[in-house]
């Protein structure tokens, strides 16, 4: 595909992707070099992730200080950051290495706590293709072999330099070859959403996502139960529905970059779902709206990274063309009734690179805190 192509060069090229601490839940990270950014717990200040050689930059008041992590991938939580390398290594084609970065709030210094790897890891599984943190616990997709599966790691609560121990693994119940189950994860609580854009329930490569929470709410130690599987109520092949996933309390969003819309081949969609009663576990998830840009294009891949955060949500378009040829773009939207989980959604802004021009990818990854959002654009070439 373009990202298993692009995958080894991206890794040298600098971009800026959020990890903010927020006082909400953990959306995902996946594929392309791009990281998640938020967390309900953890007392850092703000983060900033840039995967060139990959560095942590941290905000402390008016001054930004970088540690270097050596690590393409991260998602951070408060002061905690959660590193991936999912490229060759000197032990195994296309292994992952896994490295949880503790980070040190007066000398800002990096110190690795533990290296995760899937207790039954084997080559091409791509451990690390996704990751998602929230509080003490974290999950970590591995899409490429099989149908796809994640794993859930916990540690004692609160430590920052406590190990981190397998909880699970995540299987779809009904995973087939070439699923791409765990291509994106995200964590809010105890409920876990994870894509699977190859699925085919509704035509080769529709996609699926699927709900997973935790049989004991809190326990770290409980086991995970999927609780639902979420199909767009029009899904229809290539749609790729599941290649980007995001969840803030009872709401979800799913990414379907290559979903038709009324745009044209490829110009992409969103679909926001909602649980049927808030804070219930067990409860089911409705679909609540269909989101489509206003001026979409052929091959614009919106709904390529989503995340949502309260009532607000952002979805890339890394290949939409008001500046050039993939020069991207971000949509932002808003609930019509600020709390409703049955409210409909509105677009309420699209967002443009100052000095955007053709090929910078801009909307490849995107992040949202309060009234603030981030976004990535891979292949700008200031530098």
């Amino acid at each position: 595909s373009w990202m298993r192509h692009v995958a080894t060069p991206l890794l040298r090229l600098l971009f800026i992707l959020a990890a903010l601490h927020l006082a909400s839940c953990e959306e995902t990270l996946s594929l392309l070099p791009t990281t998640s950014r938020r967390n309900t717990s953890g007392g850092g200040a703000n983060a900033i992730v840039t995967a060139a050689v990959a560095g942590l930059v941290r905000a402390s008041s008016s001054s930004l200080e970088e540690v270097h992590l050596t690590l393409p991938k991260a998602a951070a939580s408060g002061s905690k950051a959660l590193a991936a390398a999912t490229g060759p290594s000197s032990t195994r084609r296309l292994s992952a290495r896994r490295l949880t970065q503790a980070l040190d709030s007066s000398s800002f210094t990096a110190t690795q706590i533990a290296k995760l790897v899937a207790s039954d890891g084997a080559a091409y599984s791509d451990f690390g293709i996704s990751l998602a943190i929230d509080g003490d616990t974290m999950v970590i997709g591995a899409w490429y072999r099989a149908s796809g599966s994640a794993y859930v790691f916990t540690r004692n609560p609160g430590s920052l330099t406590a190990g981190w121990t397998q909880r699970a693994k995540l299987l779809a119940s009904d995973g087939a070859g070439g699923d791409y189950f765990g291509v994106s994860v995200a964590l809010c609580g105890d409920t876990i959403v994870v894509g699977a854009y190859g699925d085919d329930d509704k035509g080769p490569t529709s996609g699926s996502a699927y709900i997973f929470t935790r049989d004991v709410a809190g326990s770290l130690a409980a086991g995970w139960t999927q609780r639902v599987k979420l199909l767009a109520s029009d899904g229809a092949a290539g749609d790729q529905f599941g290649m980007s996933v995001a969840i803030d309390g009872d709401t979800t969003v799913i990414g379907a970059d290559h979903g038709d819309g009324h745009m044209g081949s490829t110009s992409g969609s969103a679909y926001v779902f909602t649980r049927d009663v808030a804070g219930s576990l067990s409860a089911n998830w409705v679909q609540r709206a269909k989101l489509l840009p206003s001026d979409g294009v052929v091959d614009a891949r919106f709904g390529r990274r989503v995340a949502i955060d309260g009532d607000t949500l952002v979805i890339g378009s890394d290949g939409d063309d008001d500046k050039g040829s993939k020069s991207g773009s971000a949509y932002v939207y808003s609930r019509n009734i600020a709390g409703s989980l049955t409210a409909s959604w509105t677009q309420r802004a699209k967002l443009l690179a100052s000095d955007g021009a053709a090929g910078d990818y801009f909307g490849v990854s995107v992040a949202l805190d309060g009234d603030t959002m981030v976004i990535g654009a891979v292949l700008d070439d200031d530098k």
